[in-house]
């Protein structure tokens, strides 16, 4: 996702941190310890995002 996408307009700037931990590989665990959040915090987050993703490129392991 880059600036400029529709979906990153929508996005929180804590949300678009995580789909782009996430979009780069990073599980659940680190992307909550890289951004000192609490374990539910980022699937929680990423449910978010993943709602506006219409190719759902979040579809990875957590």
């Amino acid at each position: 996702m880059q600036a400029g996408d529709s979906a990153d307009s929508r996005l929180s700037p804590q949300q678009y941190k995580i789909a782009r931990l996430a979009a780069a590989g990073m599980t659940n665990k680190q992307i909550g310890q890289r951004l000192h959040l609490s374990p539910r915090t980022t699937p929680f987050c990423l449910g978010g995002v993943e709602a506006l993703s219409e190719g759902g490129f979040l579809n990875r392991g957590s």
